[in-house]
């Protein structure tokens, strides 16, 4: 699946990865159960490698 970005919706979709991942940190911050606590923490991955792959994104 290819996914082409203007430069304004990469930016935006960046800024709002960057947001989540933010909150993402926050929450696991203050998570208490561990395996929750894990589920945080893979998804807080998942989103560093988004952001990494849509800031690699040819502009279209």
């Amino acid at each position: 699946m290819q996914l082409a970005l203007s430069t304004q919706e990469r930016a935006l979709l960046e800024a709002i990865l960057r947001d989540a991942l933010g909150n993402l940190r926050e929450e696991v911050y203050h998570a208490e159960e561990h395996g929750f606590k894990d589920n945080l923490k893979a998804d807080e991955a998942t989103i560093r490698s988004l952001l990494t792959r849509v800031h690699e994104l040819p502009e279209a």
